[in-house]
């Protein structure tokens, strides 16, 4: 990106035109994805294109399908339909005809001819951005110098520590471990040579004689047959009744793949399963690690801990009670950072954020860390669809699809279900109509005056939302109007009559009244300054209000102008 603003930079000066120049070049090359991925698509409603919909159902993807993908991700602030509209509106403004690359004929993104436009070869600089964004994400460690993270626990929210050189030679990289995926065979003999390993290892564990009392077919074309191996590419779904031995299989085939050294990922349902089954492994000893989520950590203590127990068993207390290194640099508060909240890869310097240099060291990073390198590792469905791994925060997903040789589904059924609450959560009827009725109901008891006094409290609250710097915009614009005799009633409190009444001498009669207008609600929309207000609301510039007030006031009252000169000029009004 800086290499282009560079390029940039004689062609467009950011005092002359609303928007930044970042603005002006992101959206440009949101107006290109958009044109390439749709010839007469409407302009209005080019921010579809980012939310990805337009790949629902699809089966088959081409490199124009990689390109949106990643721009998705690149310009994901267009998303917003607001975002998009109010910085469209901004871009059609002939201000930006002599530089901009597209034109906006009848809702339609037409493309100038290159051959007349300045900085010409943009096109290209803009799609070397999209596809190399993806591959720029990494974060640096931080070195010497002071930081900053968060702490709700204590007095002073920001923290302040200062590293030192010495931390530089602490600091190493995550190496990713496995190999490319191929088929896997597992034949029948090897399947009960290892349940026999595991038996010697854990006496009495009934893996050998299970998988010797049971008979394991293979289905193929829609024919049964005794299965002489097992092959483990792409889907293969296992099934059979409860208690056949479903998950004593993947017990022992993800033993074997540990044995070759091969990754595998196991997906269960809750979090005391991921914690049996990682002590069940690493009792084999298998290189392994679970992976869970830190903000529910007291909850899982106690269902691992139970009634009966009083402490964690010690390689699982490793994962849920460990504190955070860098917090205990800081020696002025005595409270801990909170479990859940380390600033892992939170440290603030200035406007960047760094990974703590202690991550690949510090006890609270071990599952992000393990989840890269281990052989096998557990996790839930959250865990799998949500947690984020090594130093860059990538979704496990990501990484389990792109280096995990086998992913295993306990019970895919549930685990289906467990995404759909995810992802698509239902709504009960009932209890829609239960949430509903009461509002409803209290609403259709009242008046017509008081229906229309509630209409008034919710737009009210919706501006005051949407605008929360309108009164400083308000005292800033009757400051500039102003002496500093009057500029004090500002300090006190005020009600908008009486700022009104302080001003009142030097602007018309007709200003006052439309004033007035706007604050009744019942004549609001009648006033002027009710459209300015509602286009202030609705812009991406908190600004916005004071400039559209100072354009209203310059035509209506051009007085004010000289009184502004000569307040600036330190001398009184007359």
């Amino acid at each position: 990106m800086q290499d282009i603003k560079k390029r940039w930079k004689p062609y467009y000066d950011e005092k002359k035109h609303f928007l930044r120049l970042e603005q002006f070049v992101l959206f440009e090359m949101a107006l290109m994805i958009v044109n390439r991925w749709k010839q007469d698509a409407d302009a209005n409603k080019g921010y579809i294109v980012f939310t990805k919909y337009q790949n629902i159902g699809k089966k088959q993807y081409v490199p124009e399908d990689y390109i949106i993908q990643n721009a998705s991700v690149c310009l994901r602030k267009f998303r917003s339909e607001k975002m998009w509209k109010d910085t469209l509106k901004e871009y059609k403004k002939d201000e930006y005809a002599g530089i901009r690359l597209y034109d906006i004929t009848e809702d339609r993104i037409v493309e100038k001819n290159t051959g007349n436009l300045v900085y010409a070869a943009r096109k290209k600089d803009y799609l070397c951005y999209i596809l190399s964004y993806s591959r720029s994400r990494d974060k640096r460690y931080a070195t010497h110098g002071t930081y900053r993270y968060f702490n709700k626990n204590n007095e002073e929210k920001q923290i302040y520590i200062t590293l030192n050189e010495e931390l530089d030679e602490m600091i190493c990289d995550v190496k990713r471990g496995g190999e490319p995926r191929k088929r896997i065979v597992i034949t029948m003999e090897e399947l009960l040579d290892a349940a026999e390993e595991i038996q010697e290892k854990r006496p009495g564990d009934p893996c050998a004689r299970i998988l010797k009392t049971n008979v394991i077919k293979a289905v193929k074309n829609g024919s049964v047959s005794m299965a002489e191996q097992l092959e483990l590419d792409r889907v293969v779904n296992i099934v059979g009744m409860v208690g056949a031995g479903k998950t004593t299989l993947l017990k022992v085939l993800a033993y074997i793949l540990d044995q070759r050294k091969k990754r595998a990922v196991i997906v269960t349902d809750t979090v005391a399963e991921v914690f049996q089954l990682y002590q069940y492994f690493r009792s084999l000893g298998c290189q392994c690690s679970p992976l869970i989520g830190k903000a529910e950590r007291v909850k899982y203590i106690n269902q691992l801990i139970g009634e009966e127990e009083d402490y964690l068993d010690e390689e699982i207390s490793g994962y849920l009670t460990t504190n955070c290194l860098i917090d205990g640099l800081d020696t002025k508060n005595e409270n801990a950072v909170s479990f859940g909240e380390e600033p892992c890869t939170k440290l603030e310097q200035g406007n960047r954020r760094y990974v703590c240099p202690y991550f690949e060291q510090c006890p609270a990073t071990a599952m992000q860390r393990e989840a890269l390198t281990g052989n096998l590792v557990i996790t839930t469905v959250a865990g799998l669809v949500m947690g984020r791994v090594g130093k860059l925060q990538r979704v496990f997903l990501e990484e389990a699809v792109a280096a995990a040789d086998v992913v295993f589904y306990d019970e895919c059924d549930r685990v289906q279900k467990n995404l759909d609450d995810l992802f698509t959560p239902a709504t009960e009827f009932n209890m829609f109509i239960n949430e509903c009725a009461e509002p409803v109901s209290q609403f259709m008891l009242e008046t017509n005056t008081r229906r229309l006094g509630n209409l008034a409290s919710a737009y009210y609250a919706e501006l005051q939302a949407k605008s929360p710097t309108v009164l400083q915009c308000v005292s800033n614009a009757v400051k500039a109007a102003k002496n500093s005799e009057n500029g004090s009633v500002l300090a006190n409190t005020f009600s908008a009559y009486t700022l009104l009444d302080s001003i009142v001498d030097e602007i018309s009669e007709a200003t006052v009244k439309e004033i007035y207008r706007l604050m009744d609600f019942q004549t609001a929309e009648m006033s002027s300054l009710f459209d300015i207000m509602s286009r202030s609301c609705e812009s991406i510039r908190s600004d916005r209000f004071e400039q559209l007030l100072a354009e209203w006031l310059d035509r209506r009252e051009p007085q004010l102008k000289n009184n502004e000169k000569r307040l600036r000029s330190g001398k009184k009004y007359s």
